[in-house]
């Protein structure tokens, strides 16, 4: 059984957003997963590009694209040890493709819809950290006091 989560997340608007009257562009998602045999916590954090026309959209649609998949691989019996690194570039290309259809239905380019994703899916025993563009994410062993951070 997993411990007891406490999650909390804000989403603020940047100065330069507030001069130039445009909306937060930040997304958020977090997620208990119930698998086969254990629970899953997935946070999914992303940062819509402010030069992007849609960027509060794509923001959602990596949010709400990479909980899908992950709940749809953990539903099916599959555990943390089967997400290797060609899982999670079959979800990101997963993903950049329906960032493409809804580019091409808006009459857009892919790119006016451009978000970074930091994502953590979180098991008993382990964790796979997903993350593309910048930000960061941190993991701390409450055990060890050991603390992983990775950035870019």
């Amino acid at each position: 059984m997993m411990p007891a989560w406490r999650w909390a997340g804000a989403c603020s608007i940047g100065t330069s957003h507030l001069k130039s009257n445009l909306e937060c562009q930040d997304r958020a998602s977090c997620m208990q997963i119930v698998g086969a045999e254990r629970e899953y916590l997935s946070i999914v954090v992303s940062d819509g590009a402010g030069s992007a026309e849609r960027a509060a959209l794509g923001a959602s649609i990596v949010c709400t694209g990479f909980q899908r998949l992950a709940v749809t691989h953990l539903r099916n019996g599959k555990s943390l040890d089967d997400i290797d690194e060609e899982t999670v570039a079959g979800w990101l290309d997963e993903i950049r493709e329906r960032i493409s259809v809804q580019s091409k239905k808006a009459g857009l380019r892919p790119r006016d819809y451009a978000a970074t994703l930091v994502a953590a899916i979180i098991g008993p025993d382990s964790a796979v950290i997903a993350h593309v563009g910048d930000g960061a994410a941190v993991l701390r062993n409450q055990a060890t006091r050991v603390s992983i951070c990775i950035q870019n």
